[in-house]
């Protein structure tokens, strides 16, 4: 009895001893074997497989053309595979998979990030030009750490932060840009166009009328950019801003003025007088020319186009059919002239109005050119219109057939200037 008590009570002795070691022997084998991953490894690939969805995640709402489908799909198959492995436990395979799904990730993501921070700059450097930056201190500084932040991440090949960090910079200088808009291109834009509206009165055949729709698309724009239907854009604010200093230059040099026809032309003629000539070069051309100068001065690379547009008006005289005017008048439209009154009087007035409209126009133009040498750009485009015997909107009738009110021709001048192709 004692020796099998001494047996049993060695045997316990032993198994403890053994035990432990066993357990360790097991562990290795089953670690070596990958049967088991080391905590930290498991949470570094999950890591890096969480990280590439984010990524892809990111890129997909990007890739609005699609070009990256391929290299997604490719990533998406290795990230698969990394979570295969994982559950298999086999970590070095895991650790691969996800280490290439998530640097494929990072390629397709480094081109929008690149020209996410492309387009922050652009907006800084806009916001700069504008002399934003003096006004807005403080937004300026974190727009430019945000952007300076985000090359640093592209270049630790962090694509999808450094895209977040200049999201951020190009967000406050759109709203830089926004407030310059707001606070300076759109107030002087409404202002040129309450100064336009009273220069040109009661004149409803005035060209400046034809810059006030570039002024409204200006100030729909600020109007949308105040109502969050849209957001700045940085090219939209330049082209506008452009659009608003070329009205305001043009407008600037634009000139405008009545002729009498008593004195620019002699009782029954369409001929200009001296003069009439006379009149022109101390009303008009005096100015046009200095103008056409000024502007050629401003855009020496560029073509120069001067439009010059006369309205000719007549009174209710009728005429003496036996006279020259009356046949010059009538050839070569016999057959189109009224047979009765007053047709046939408006008629042979709405014809004698753009005749002299004309002889206007054509004298002008001549005068513009004689001052330029050969090989000029510069251009002059007459428009003619003839208004008969209608009442020219800013004058007062007095209800005379033979108001001399009525004879007149208004003459307007503008400048374009354009680079030729």
């Amino acid at each position: 009895m004692i020796m099998n008590k001494g047996k049993v009570g060695r045997v316990p002795e032993s198994g403890s001893f053994q035990l432990p070691k066993l357990f360790f022997i097991i562990t290795m084998i089953l670690l070596m074997s990958g049967c088991a991953i080391d905590p930290a490894l498991r949470t570094q690939i999950t890591w890096k497989i969480k990280g590439a969805e984010e990524n892809l995640k990111k890129a997909g709402k990007l890739d609005v053309e699609k070009k990256y489908v391929n290299s997604s799909e490719r990533a998406e198959k290795e990230l698969d595979n990394a979570r295969t492995f994982l559950k298999e436990e086999k970590g070095d395979e895991a650790l691969r998979s996800a280490d290439s799904g998530l640097n494929m990730s990072r390629e397709i993501l480094k081109p929008f990030a690149a020209d996410k921070i492309e387009d922050a700059q652009k907006n800084r450097d806009a916001a700069k030009n504008l002399d934003a930056e003096k006004r807005h201190v403080e937004d300026s500084e974190k727009a430019k750490e945000y952007l300076a932040h985000a090359r640093s991440l592209l270049e630790k090949a962090e694509p999808k932060e450094a895209f977040e960090s200049a999201e951020r910079s190009l967000s406050i200088s759109k709203d830089i840009l926004k407030q310059v808009y707001l606070e300076g291109i759109a107030a002087k834009a409404r202002e040129l166009k309450d100064e336009i509206k009273r220069k040109v009165g009661a004149d409803k055949e005035s060209p400046l009328l034809n810059y006030l729709p570039e002024l409204d698309a200006i100030l729909d724009y600020a109007e949308d950019l105040e109502t969050g239907r849209q957001v700045a854009s940085v090219d939209k604010v330049l082209s506008n801003l452009d659009k608003f200093l070329d009205v305001k230059y043009s407008a600037s040099l634009f000139e405008s003025g009545k002729l009498k026809s008593d004195i620019s032309f002699k009782l029954g003629e369409d001929e200009l007088s001296a003069k009439g000539k006379i009149a022109l070069e101390e009303k008009f051309l005096i100015k046009i020319i200095s103008n056409k100068d000024k502007c050629k001065e401003k855009y020496p690379d560029s073509a120069i186009t001067i439009k010059i547009t006369v309205y000719g008006y007549t009174d209710q005289v009728g005429f003496n059919e036996g006279k020259p005017l009356f046949r010059k008048l009538s050839e070569g439209v016999e057959h189109a002239l009224p047979k009765k009154q007053p047709e046939r009087r408006k008629f042979l007035n709405q014809r004698l109005s753009e005749l002299r409209a004309q002889a206007i126009g054509d004298y002008i133009r001549q005068r513009i050119l004689e001052t330029e040498r050969g090989g000029s750009r510069v251009r002059v485009e007459p428009k003619i219109e003839g208004m008969g015997e209608l009442i020219p909107e800013d004058i007062v009738p007095s209800g005379l057939n033979n108001d001399p009110k009525r004879r007149i021709c208004k003459i307007y001048s503008e400048y374009m200037a354009y680079r030729e192709q």
